[in-house]
């Protein structure tokens, strides 16, 4: 893979996933934890050994840990993935962990920007997603449409609506903006950073938000799809905008799942990182891709054992 930063080269095991070992469906003597997610937990930027996923089961003699993470997916294909694919191998607990944007890819479409040829054009891809009818969560957008490109996709984007102006006059000038809020290491940067994405993050604020509710439910699938066994839900923020936005928004969502059904764990990587300074914090992630590094992959997975060990899981 050509990072910018870090090449590294990645493996698929024989039944095609991301793994450098097979996947067996009978349990060979050990827990198991099955993760589901997009990039952050696939490992985007990172090599396989270096995911949080595998340096966990490094870490942890008697665990293994299959990694089902789909770059690019939302909360509603990352448990279509459980039901279809991960649910056949024997497991022990599930790993929930997304970035928090994921809640605004839970529609029949994402969309990219992808600049071409001096232009900014939007692609749109199709993607199956569920609907609320009737009190039901029902399946759409099957078969799922091609890609294709448009100029107007990212017209209802608040964010992007807002600085218009000077992406119309001056592309150059919120490209810079945003490139300094996210390596500057200072307490203003980190403000004018959450401006920038509070777009993303918004639709956690109130517990009646439709996005949300549509979220929860997707997750109460899961819940009740997992036959009871454990399941840790770790909702990932921009590490970068740490000190100001995330503070006391989305956590109570999550903790309100925790309290309603007894084998769900809500890990708050907000509170866990909260000790870390400004400057290790922009070590976590990558300023060319906003990934997990190496050190912000190691630093999740000490988050997730942590959490195992105190739960009296391992």
């Amino acid at each position: 893979m050509p990072d910018p930063t870090q090449p590294h080269y990645i493996r698929t095991n024989s039944q095609g996933f991301r793994s450098n070992f097979d996947f067996h469906k009978e349990s060979q003597g050990k827990k198991r934890i099955i993760f589901l997610g997009d990039s952050f937990t696939a490992g985007e930027g990172v090599a396989n050994e270096d995911r949080y996923s595998d340096l966990l089961m490094d870490s942890i003699g008697n665990l293994e840990c299959y990694n089902f993470g789909l770059k690019g997916s939302g909360t509603d294909q990352q448990v279509l993935i459980y039901e279809h694919f991960a649910k056949q191998f024997d497991h022990d607990m599930i790993f929930l962990g997304f970035l928090m944007e994921d809640i605004g890819r839970l529609g029949h479409e994402v969309v990219w920007r992808a600049h071409r040829f001096a232009a900014t054009e939007f692609e749109v891809i199709p993607k199956p997603y569920f609907y609320e009818k009737g009190g039901e969560l029902h399946l759409g957008n099957i078969p799922v449409d091609r890609p294709r490109l448009s100029r107007d996709a990212g017209k209802n984007n608040v964010v992007l609506n807002r600085v218009k102006y000077l992406y119309e006059r001056s592309p150059a000038i919120a490209t810079y903006l945003e490139r300094w809020a996210r390596e500057a290491q200072s307490y203003f940067s980190e403000l004018v950073l959450s401006y920038i994405i509070l777009d993303k993050y918004g639709r956690y604020y109130y517990k009646t938000d439709e996005n949300w509710r549509l979220m929860e439910r997707i997750i109460k699938r899961l819940i009740k799809d997992s036959d009871n066994k454990t399941i840790m839900i770790c909702p990932i923020p921009e590490i970068r905008a740490l000190s100001s936005v995330f503070k006391v928004k989305h956590q109570s969502l999550f903790e309100h799942l925790q309290n309603e059904f007894e084998n769900v764990i809500f890990l708050d990587i907000v509170d866990y990182l909260k000790d870390y300074s400004r400057e290790d914090r922009h070590n976590m992630t990558s300023i060319s891709t906003l990934h997990l590094t190496k050190f912000g992959n190691f630093i999740i997975s000490n988050a997730i054992r942590e959490c195992l060990i105190n739960n009296g899981l391992v």
